[in-house]
């Protein structure tokens, strides 16, 4: 059965369903809420080796963990029975999932800010199981449908990295604790934080956009051949780049596997610019205008890095540059389109969880009047400006621009965040 480009409901959708994604999301914007104070008051956290301070790290989970990666497993459940327009396996299962993944990952937090290992081996254990039994709830939906779509494709593509990410973070918990792989701990972090950061969200963001901007900008008879191929060239990347964590061949695999990445990015910008072709709207909003631009310049950073790595090899070795260009990668493409996607869906969620059944019957808001996407536009783009002076900072290590630069990103993420959080005042 097909569903409009329009709907992000899926059938027979109750409030118990609506509440699972909810739950989700409220407590991903808490968490970027503590995440965006940390950053204005808990001092530089990215000038020098301060990233590899507890609190460094423990900032860094504290967005990954509780803002992003909540905030992805919410959009799941919300947007997987849409894909195939079928329930959710189990609701209760999904309840199950929430609190332990929850529970883990507050664990996880108090153990990277303490460092405490039986807390983050503990915490790990908790936050895996949680994710487990997301990935089973997920799959056992996704069998009730017989048109396996690269959306889809792409859904199964993050599942593999998200679990790949959990049993690399859990190794590296036991292997602090009991030196099981002591010769192995460098390429299971970095096998961690590439799965996670890349794997895990690339994956989601790409295979989501494939069917939100068509949605967004009312496109319709794009081509869709691109799509499975721009997933393959991912994986493609994804995988030389890991091997060499592990076997060391040479930075020449790790060139060849970021000029597949830039390939594949490529292919992905290119998709956008069919959908724009096909579009009957000509603003989609403009938040999502943004994340369009954040493509663009993602493209572009990845270009000169492949470039200055080429030129200097050294930069492999390099805590500011690999940390300027994971600020890049994680609040300017990751953050940025996860806060344009949530300017349009939170008024359309709230909108139809509030006043769906009550049109025609009384009056209501319109969904234009639900949010000023002039506000959206420019606080938006003060955050983009901050995520980039912070880059620019720690690439040059100015310590007092990435200090001040961090502390506007805080401000500018919450100042974004008020405009967003006031559609729930619509009821």
């Amino acid at each position: 059965m097909t569903i409009t480009t329009g709907n992000l409901i899926a059938k027979d959708q109750t409030r118990a369903n609506f509440y699972l994604p909810l739950s989700f999301m409220i407590t991903a914007f808490l968490s970027l809420f503590i995440f965006s104070i940390i950053l204005i008051v808990g001092g530089s956290l990215f000038s020098g080796a301060n990233i590899r301070s507890t609190l460094g790290i423990g900032a860094m989970h504290l967005f990954i963990l509780g803002f992003a990666t909540m905030l992805a497993m919410g959009a799941v459940y919300q947007l997987v029975p849409v894909v195939i327009n079928e329930k959710l396996y189990s609701i209760r299962l999904g309840i199950i999932h929430y609190f332990l993944f929850t529970t883990g990952s507050i664990g996880l937090l108090i153990g990277f800010f303490q460092f405490n290992k039986n807390v983050l081996i503990g915490s790990s254990i908790i936050a895996v199981a949680g994710v487990l039994i997301f990935i089973v709830n997920i799959f056992l939906t996704i069998t009730k449908t017989k048109a396996f779509n690269s959306i889809l494709f792409a859904t199964v593509s993050s599942f593999i990295y998200l679990f790949l990410t959990v049993i690399t973070g859990l190794l590296m918990g036991l292997n602090f604790s009991f030196r099981i792989f002591p010769t192995l701990h460098s390429a299971i972090l970095a096998a961690h934080i590439w799965y996670g950061f890349i794997g895990w969200f690339l994956f989601l963001i790409v295979g989501y956009s494939f069917k939100m901007l068509p949605m967004f900008y009312l496109a319709h008879g794009q081509s869709i051949k691109l799509q499975k191929w721009i997933l393959l060239v991912f994986h493609l990347s994804l995988i030389l780049i890991s091997l060499n964590f592990f076997l060391q061949v040479g930075f020449f695999l790790t060139i060849i596997g970021l000029v597949i990445f830039l390939i594949a990015l490529g292919l992905y910008r290119y998709h956008i610019y069919q959908i724009q072709q096909k579009r009957f709207k000509r603003n989609p909003g403009k938040g999502i205008t943004l994340t369009v631009y954040a493509v663009d310049g993602f493209l572009l950073v990845i270009v000169l890095s492949i470039v200055a790595l080429v030129l200097e090899p050294k930069l492999f070795q390099s805590l500011h540059f690999l940390t300027a260009v994971s600020v890049i990668y994680l609040f300017g493409w990751v953050g940025v389109t996860i806060l344009g996607y949530l300017s349009k869906i939170v008024p359309f969620l709230w909108w139809t969880f509030c006043f769906g059944d009550r049109v025609g019957k009384e009056e209501v808001p319109s969904l234009q009047n639900m949010i000023d996407e002039n506000k959206v536009f420019y606080r938006l783009l003060f955050v983009c400006l901050s995520i980039t002076l912070l880059a620019i900072g720690i690439l040059l290590q100015m310590a007092l621009l990435t200090f001040i630069a961090q502390i506007c990103l805080g401000i500018f993420i919450t100042y974004y965040f008020i405009h967003i959080l006031a559609v729930f005042t619509y009821s």
